[in-house]
């Protein structure tokens, strides 16, 4: 399945085949149920990261588009959920991958550009790949 960033004023139109009106709402579905499920809304600055939009969501975090507001890159900043904050086993798993994946250079890993704390949340900067999503 591909992924794509829907504009949020997108709508179905009469020029549309029924399919592709299907797909079109069927993605800004998606893109608002993302959205409404955030922790973190469009602006909010983490560190020096400014939120986008979010991505993406797991068991244990959530995953944002941010811009870095120091070196003007789109960073993918993982962030652990509320809900796993006081699971000291959750956040041990979360600094652990970030510290793991850090430790590697290959071009089919993801750069950790650099992580840290903000009211609380452990959050990493990781790179941003645009492209299809994988696993779906």
């Amino acid at each position: 399945m591909t992924s794509f960033h829907m504009d949020p004023s997108a709508r179905p139109t009469a020029k549309m085949t029924g399919d592709q009106a299907l797909a079109v709402a069927s993605a800004l579905r998606t893109t608002q149920a993302l959205q409404e499920a955030a922790t973190l809304q469009p602006g909010v600055v983490v560190a020096s990261y400014r939120i986008v939009r979010m991505l993406g969501r797991g068991g244990m975090g959530e995953v944002y588009l941010a811009r870095d507001m120091g070196l003007g890159r789109k960073v993918a900043l993982k962030v652990i959920r509320p809900g796993a904050i006081g699971d000291k086993g959750a956040v041990a798993k979360f600094l652990r991958e970030a510290r793991i994946t850090a430790k590697f250079n290959h071009p089919h890993i993801v750069t950790v550009y650099g992580a840290g704390e903000w009211e609380g949340r452990p959050y990493v900067a990781l790179e941003y790949l645009e492209g299809p999503r994988r696993g779906t």
